[in-house]
């Protein structure tokens, strides 16, 4: 899928920064699920724009309430996802989760950099 990557603070991170934060997203994700349940979040995608600002507008969220599910785009600045605590906390399981995979590109991106670095010429 074609995207437009935004991110350039990743790029300045070290591989330890970037492990710091991929694991303070995990457990933001986590926190999020405990704040959410019993909704769970049922499909998570970033959309063609990788920047946390954009990702409340652009990206698509499923949540599953029970019974009822919903997906669709901009749910994180609807009424029910701005002012409810469970569906807020499916938001931000969803915007952690598209941090994480940021996070986890850029960590992609630079072991394939180091992997061509070390191919004999």
């Amino acid at each position: 899928m074609l995207s437009i990557n935004l991110r350039f603070d990743h790029k300045a991170m070290s591989d330890a920064e970037l492990a710091e934060r991929l694991e303070a997203m995990w457990q933001a994700y986590e926190e999020a699920r405990q704040e959410a349940w019993p909704m769970t979040l049922v499909g998570s995608f970033r959309g063609p724009i990788r920047h946390p600002l954009a990702y409340p507008f652009t990206s698509f969220l499923g949540l599953n309430a029970w019974i009822a599910a919903g997906f669709g785009i901009g749910y994180g600045f609807s009424i029910d996802g701005l002012l409810s605590r469970r569906p807020r906390g499916v938001v931000r399981m969803h915007l952690a989760l598209c941090e994480a995979r940021n996070l986890l590109d850029e960590i992609k991106r630079r072991v394939a950099k180091r992997a061509k670095q070390r191919q004999p010429g």
